[in-house]
């Protein structure tokens, strides 16, 4: 399946702030809720390609992608390419990446990739493409 990601709206038929009912049954109802971190104040659901996270009032409000799910941004595809090629993909559309050792964040366009050898080695492929709807990282940092 591919997910064609829309900034800060969300990807194909999930939205952003949809309903974690609503997104359990796009998603073909086959999850495991689980507390992501001991310090998660609410449950996040593991689908077999995807994380999605919820707010307090159980509305979508990030999905964390990993294979085997297919994610594009704009025509480009992010999954399957290493991190060094995705990182200058972004750097030409966003010049105020947030970068750490483990990938980067683009508050522009909502979209974080994680990489964990990222500085060690570029050439990996990156691991997982993270959406977050507007405000997320404002609440949850």
């Amino acid at each position: 399946m591919i997910f064609n990601i829309s900034p800060y709206i969300g990807v194909e038929e999930i939205e952003f702030d949809m309903q974690r009912q609503k997104v359990r049954n796009k998603f073909n109802g086959d999850y495991r809720e689980f507390k992501k971190t001991k310090f998660s104040i609410n449950t996040t659901d593991a689908f077999q390609f995807c994380h999605v996270y919820y707010d307090n009032a159980n509305l979508c409000e990030a999905i964390e992608f990993f294979e085997p799910a297919i994610v594009a941004f704009d025509n480009f595809q992010i999954t399957g390419k290493s991190y060094r090629v995705v990182k200058e993909y972004f750097e030409n559309i966003d010049e105020k990446l947030d970068f750490n050792d483990a990938g980067f964040t683009s508050y522009k366009y909502g979209v974080g990739v994680f990489a964990p050898y990222a500085l060690d080695e570029p050439d990996g492929l990156i691991e997982a493409i993270i959406i977050f709807r507007n405000g997320y990282y404002d609440v949850n940092v």
